[in-house]
């Protein structure tokens, strides 16, 4: 008796973990921000989902109906860019929105609506704009389970190059600003994501063959 009941402990247990392992595989997706070299300017894009800005603002946003002036007020208050200790002008330009189906790469939260930001960065003087620090902090001042993923875009947009990622340090509980190094001639060699997610892969099998070998056990 005290056998079945640890083999049914076991199997749930593993269960458990495929679940888990499943959830953290399709997490909700968090900001992209795409930064382009435009002359002595930067041309940027942040692409965010709805659901967590607007668990950041704590208000429903109407795709359809974007109240324009309270979005670019609070970009303005969450995007800031530091070079030789001045401060860049940060121009939010334009917002759309678009859905998307996480279905298609693997997601299981369905239909998720998309905020798109497009902003300028400009420097306050004629100094080099390849270097510089990007504090964005948009939604994760509030929602600390929040990514931001920062690329850099060529004038071919179907090449990125990952400049950084904007998370949580646990040690200081704080977001610390990205020290971003643009290139600024596009680079010959690309980054692959042949490899990604392969720990993740690896952890299933493991655990399957874990459920598989104490199945074989009772």
């Amino acid at each position: 008796m005290a056998g079945i009941n640890l083999k049914q402990y076991i199997i749930t247990l593993c269960g458990v973990l495929l679940i888990s392992c499943y959830a953290f595989a399709h997490p909700l997706p968090g900001t992209k921000v795409s930064l382009k070299l435009d002359g002595a300017d930067i041309i940027g894009k942040a692409v965010l989902p709805l659901g967590e800005l607007e668990s950041a603002i704590k208000q429903t946003i109407k795709p359809e109906h974007i109240d324009t002036a309270f979005m670019k007020e609070y970009f303005q208050k969450h995007v800031h860019v530091q070079s030789e200790n001045q401060d860049w002008k940060v121009d939010v330009l334009s917002f759309s929105t678009f859905n998307e189906d996480d279905s298609h790469y693997g997601g299981h939260h369905g239909v998720i609506p998309f905020l798109v930001v497009n902003f300028k960065l400009e420097p306050s003087k004629e100094i080099p704009i390849e270097t510089f620090t990007f504090n964005y902090d948009a939604v994760i001042h509030e929602v600390m389970t929040h990514d931001i993923d920062v690329y850099q875009v060529f004038n071919n947009q179907a090449d990125s190059l990952m400049l950084g990622e904007i998370t949580l340090d646990v040690r200081s509980e704080t977001f610390k600003p990205l020290v971003i190094q643009m290139q600024s001639v596009e680079p010959v060699v690309k980054s692959s994501s042949l490899f990604a997610g392969l720990g993740l892969m690896l952890s299933l099998v493991v655990i399957f063959l874990l459920y598989k070998s104490i199945r074989g056990m009772f």
